[in-house]
């Protein structure tokens, strides 16, 4: 988005809600882009009104985007002003980012002992167990610490926070920031003299840049072997790493990554030259030096070389003039880190007055918070005891009025209750003489009624003697029925039975009846589900009653069904094995088991099957 593009949505849509979405997608642009970052931030802050936590928000973007482009902090005032409202209101991460910010401003203003101060609370503020760690940030912090020690010419502290960097870029999988973190180690290594580890060291990690493809990083790596091996005054060492390191592409298309400039790699070329004798291609490599931006640093180097080379040559006036410009560049460089070492020491001296005048504050703020506190608690234990004192007063007057208060209610109760008895005794009174009167009433009625019962009692004597008579006769009766629905039941069973076996007859002369014998004695004849349906449905037509009367006992599955209907077709145990495909004596048990599923009593096979067959 651009920035006229950001200024017109933000004009056109107030509100906090957008402030915070557009920050939130600043955020992800700082490490990538952090001018255009400048630039939309102060677009922000002038085209819309914002609240206290976009305010601190934008601050804190500005700086760390300020610090990402290489601007110089000019004060701290503002990033103190973050710090407080990160301490208070932040998560550990922006807490984290506030700290680092407001160390990167002390470092700009050189105070390098308020930077580490900054720097270590940053370090403190990390939360490292959280899964949402911003790892990449806490990185940073130790990396800036590593560039403080070494300017203060610790090289321990500085070994510590690079092997610190490194674990945290191998963590984050930021392969080629731990590989350069790595090749710090042979700078720390040159400086303390140690020209065999360095170069073991150096040749390693060479390997691990080609291993993951970083060619140039690698071909970089050599300038620390060069200078060992000059150091070692091994020329032939040194010059075969010096043509491995001319192949980086970095000295001709960006020189701002190589440490210490192109002038350190000439000041390494003409030290070579000079070793081995040829002055004049040293000379040459010296005043190529003389031309780099970064000469300050490597002035007296280059000069006491060109001093060196015309020694050498035997040319006086040349070793005069060198010799004083030597001097020269000496003294400034002594003179800059004399000033730099006294503006050092009187920031040390200002960071501990300020910060024991702190100490004597917050003392004196510590004792007067003490003595307000003992102040309140001396209140509070007061008014507790006055509000325990009234509480207990008025818990007693209470309760005294709570229990006259039910004395009263028990004695209204009971007054109601005894009018309430009044009533139902004169109730039941009323009820008693009521029931008398009943009484009375109920004893005339009895005596007719009983009157009544004894004339009944002799005409019921005179019907019963009739009914034993009628008796007599329909016993008679039936007995004559019987013994003449016993023959035509006979007759009816006679006829059903013919009936039942010449259907049967049809079934089994049925083609799919055919169908499935050939099946049985034929391989080639093979039985589908079409095959069963049929045999089903035949039976269905012949014997309606047939599925129906099996269905309302008991729902049987589908192999059980199947050998009711080779039952009903006329088939034998062994015959319906072989059909289903069964072992020996498979149908025979589930036959009997079936007996007593569908007519619910227990029974051989043989009985089962001839059920079946005779069912209708």
């Amino acid at each position: 988005m651009t920035l006229a593009g950001v200024t017109f949505l933000l004009a056109g849509c107030g509100g906090g809600g957008l402030v915070s979405r557009q920050l939130g997608e600043l955020d992800t642009l700082i490490y990538t882009d952090p001018g255009n970052v400048l630039r939309q931030l102060d677009s922000l802050e002038t085209a819309t009104a914002m609240s206290r936590r976009d305010r601190m928000h934008l601050e804190l973007l500005r700086g760390a985007a300020m610090n990402k482009a290489d601007s110089l902090f000019t004060t701290d005032s503002v990033m103190l002003r973050v710090v407080e409202y990160y301490d208070r209101h932040g998560s550990a991460n922006e807490r984290m980012q506030a700290y680092y910010t407001l160390g990167c401003a002390y470092r700009d203003l050189g105070d390098a002992p308020r930077a580490i101060e900054c720097y270590q609370e940053a370090v403190h503020c990390a939360d490292t167990l959280s899964q949402d760690c911003d790892f990449p940030t806490l990185m940073r912090v130790h990396s800036q610490m590593s560039l403080i020690y070494r300017k203060q010419k610790l090289t321990d502290y500085q070994q510590s926070e690079i092997q610190i960097c490194t674990d945290l870029s191998w963590k984050i999988q930021d392969t080629l920031s731990a590989l350069l973190f790595e090749d710090a180690f042979c700078s720390i290594l040159y400086d303390k003299k140690q020209y065999d580890e360095c170069i073991q060291k150096t040749n390693a990690i060479r390997d691990k840049f080609i291993k993951c493809g970083f060619q140039n990083y690698a071909a970089l790596a050599c300038i620390h072997c060069v200078k060992s091996y000059l150091n070692l005054k091994n020329f032939d060492k040194a010059n075969e790493y010096l043509i491995e390191y001319e192949k980086c592409r970095f000295l001709t298309e960006d020189k701002h990554k190589i440490t210490g400039g192109t002038s350190s790699y000439y000041i390494c070329k003409g030290n070579y030259y000079l070793g081995t004798g040829k002055a004049d291609s040293a000379i040459i490599c010296y005043r190529n030096s003389m031309q780099d931006m970064d000469l300050f640093n490597n002035q007296p180097a280059a000069y006491n070389g060109m001093l060196n080379a015309f020694v050498e040559k035997n040319q006086c006036d040349s070793v005069k003039k060198y010799k004083e410009l030597l001097l020269s560049a000496s003294n400034s460089m002594n003179e800059s880190m004399l000033s730099e070492a006294c503006i050092q020491v009187k920031n040390l001296y200002d960071y501990s007055v300020e910060r024991d005048i702190a100490k004597r504050n917050e003392q004196e703020v510590l004792k007067t918070k003490n003595e307000r506190l003992l102040f309140l608690i001396m209140f509070a234990t007061c008014a507790a005891t006055l509000v325990i004192f009234y509480l207990w007063h008025w818990g007693v007057k209470n309760k005294k009025e709570k229990e006259l208060n039910a004395v009263q209610l028990h004695l209204q109760r009971t007054m109601e209750q005894y009018r309430e008895m009044e009533g139902r005794l004169q109730y039941y009174m009323d009820e008693k003489e009521n029931l008398d009167n009943l009484l009375s009433q109920t004893s005339e009625e009895i005596t007719q009624h009983q009157e009544e019962k004894d004339r009944i009692e002799i005409k019921l004597k005179e019907t019963n003697q009739q009914m034993e008579r009628l008796a007599e006769e329909v016993q008679k009766q039936q007995i004559i029925i019987l013994h003449q629905k016993g023959e035509i039941m006979s007759l009816n069973r006679v006829f059903e039975t013919t009936d039942i076996y010449a259907k049967n007859a049809v079934l089994y002369d049925s083609d799919i009846v055919h169908r499935f014998r050939d099946s049985l004695y034929r391989s080639q004849v093979k039985l589908l589900k079409s095959d069963w349906n049929e045999l089903d449905t035949l039976i269905r037509t012949h014997y309606p009653f047939f599925n129906s009367k099996i269905a309302s006992v008991v729902k049987l599955q589908s192999q059980e069904y199947r050998i009711c209907l080779l039952v009903k077709a006329g088939f034998e145990p062994y015959e319906i094995d072989c059909l289903l495909e069964k072992s020996h004596s498979y149908a025979s048990q589930v036959r009997k088991r079936l007996h007593t599923k569908v007519f619910g009593i227990n029974g051989t096979a043989a009985e089962f099957d001839k059920k079946i067959r005779l069912m209708e």
